[in-house]
């Protein structure tokens, strides 16, 4: 089984697959998620012929794929924070800082012994919790049905947009520009949620355990996990966040043509009706005849008024997603708190062996995370695109 699909999401966020290494073990992830009846199944090479939409999937079943992929994914975030805890307690360095299980990632810098290959397993190990994230939300809006079979992956890592042969290639351009950013925009939102998410899932049940336990060396042995793991994951996030990219330009670019163009065609109609109004004061069109033009136009303009609407739903979307992308990318101020409160956490331990937790910290990124979830996430279908773009159902 092929894990193209981290590669395919670098060439969805604008990053370069040249800058990442596919590890084994994210080969092994994928295929624990795929033995857990998440289905992670390469796309189909792009047919010739230009066949008919998959219907995507009823909403209970994707929210269930949803929910199964997030768990799965939960789970191969830890093993990558135990991996990371392993390498930074394996230096064997004589550094004062070096007490084992209390070894953070970044002290290992301060340490003149590390062996280099240490410090470069860590690295990537971390670079592929970011795509890890990415590959999953990718592959949920894919799932959703995400274009619809105009966009597709092949086997070779990339991106496949499907041209309508019967459209011009000026508006097969703008057809593929409108799927892919926002394709693009959905994976950045879903992939910082999940992310989040995810931090706060993992501090909460190393929490609980720590306090339902009643042997004190256990809990304690709990919440240096715990202090490792938020320090850890919560440099993941950060990175994530600083590496996002949300695209409003192109969609609001297309609103504002399409804004003006279908304003002017509603003023032509409403010139038209006062216009048979007018010919028909003058005898020149029969009563009939003149209620029949003026009923036909108002068709009209009730269709291209519809299609404006349409356009304008899309727009207020997209502003509430550009704003939890910015309360996003301010949440690293809390972030880097959540950071140095899980290093002093871990520096308590050590040195006084007192209890503590970072529930308090991690509280303020709770409701960024429910604000991502209750998100609107668009799917542009074909039959979406071609109401906003306007073209024949029959082309």
């Amino acid at each position: 089984m092929k894990a193209y699909f981290l590669l395919a999401t670098l060439a969805v966020s604008g990053a370069t697959a040249q800058s990442v290494e596919v590890s084994k073990e994210l080969e092994k992830a994928r295929q624990q998620l795929a033995n857990q009846s998440v289905h992670l199944k390469p796309a189909k090479p792009v047919a010739p012929k230009i066949a008919k939409a998959p219907t995507p999937p009823p909403p209970q079943k994707i929210e269930v794929y949803i929910h199964r992929a997030q768990l799965q994914t939960q789970k191969m975030i830890k093993a990558r924070l135990k991996a990371i805890r392993k390498l930074a307690n394996s230096t064997q360095s004589q550094h004062e800082k070096n007490i084992s299980g209390f070894v953070l990632s970044t002290d290992i810098a301060d340490f003149p012994d590390t062996p280099p290959k240490v410090s470069e397993q860590i690295a990537m190990i971390k670079e592929d919790m970011v795509m890890l994230f990415r590959l999953v939300a990718l592959d949920i809006e894919m799932q959703r049905g995400y274009g619809a079979g105009v966009l597709t992956l092949d086997d070779k890592v990339n991106l496949i947009y499907r041209p309508n042969a019967k459209l011009p290639a000026q508006l097969n351009d703008k057809r593929e520009r409108l799927l892919s950013v926002n394709l693009s925009n959905n994976v950045t939102i879903r992939s910082i949620n999940m992310a989040i998410d995810c931090m706060l899932a993992l501090n909460a049940a190393l929490v609980e355990e720590a306090q339902l336990t009643e042997d004190n060396d256990e809990a304690r042995q709990l919440y240096i996990t715990q202090a490792v793991y938020m320090y850890e994951m919560t440099e993941v996030v950060m990175t994530l966040l600083e590496q996002l990219t949300f695209d409003t330009k192109i969609i609001a670019t297309q609103y504002v043509a399409h804004k003006a163009t279908i304003e002017q065609r509603i003023a032509t109609i409403d010139r038209q009706i006062a216009k048979a109004q007018v010919l028909f004061e003058k005898g020149h069109l029969s009563m009939e005849n003149a209620q029949q033009q003026t009923l036909t136009a108002a068709r009209v303009k009730v269709l291209n008024k519809r299609r404006l609407e349409q356009w304008q739903a899309v727009i207020g979307t997209l502003e509430k997603q550009l704003m939890f992308i910015r309360h996003a990318k301010s949440s690293k101020e809390i972030l880097q708190y959540n950071r140095e409160q899980a290093k002093l956490q871990l520096e308590t331990l050590r040195e006084l062996m007192q209890l503590s937790d970072l529930k308090s910290a991690l509280q303020a990124l709770e409701q960024l995370t429910q604000t991502g979830k209750s998100l609107e996430l668009m799917i542009f279908d074909e039959k979406t695109v071609r109401s906003l773009l306007g073209y024949s159902e029959n082309l």
